[in-house]
């Protein structure tokens, strides 16, 4: 199914989309209760809310990231053993582009190509 296409990638976009996210709602829960109380009582807390729901947020995002990268790796070094080959890289993938819009020649790609693989080897 094309949903379950790059996996990986999907899901290390999820921890960042998700800290971000949660880290905004810390940030604004905090504010709120802070103004709200002007450090009376729960201001503090707005305050305690404010610094650390933005730090927890992106430190455990770290988990679902480091998941996400396993399951990259994993699928390319699949595809390695299976005959086929790993993902390209974003340069190869820019200079592909190049080629299908004929920017470049074929002869410019495949300089352009073996250059970047002897850089990535």
């Amino acid at each position: 199914m094309k949903l379950y296409n790059n996996i990986g990638k999907k899901i290390k976009l999820l921890a960042i989309v998700s800290a971000i996210v949660f880290a905004l709602a810390g940030y604004v829960t905090g504010s709120i209760l802070m103004i709200l109380d002007d450090f009376d009582s729960t201001g503090w807390i707005g305050l305690l809310i404010m610094i650390l729901v933005p730090i927890i947020a992106w430190v455990s995002s770290f988990v679902l990231y480091g998941f996400g990268e396993l399951v990259e790796k994993t699928c390319n070094i699949n595809n390695i053993l299976s005959g086929g080959k790993a993902e390209d890289s974003e340069r190869i993938k820019r200079i592909k582009r190049l080629l299908a819009k004929d920017l470049i020649t074929d002869e410019e790609y495949q300089t352009i190509f073996e250059r970047i693989k002897k850089e990535e080897a």
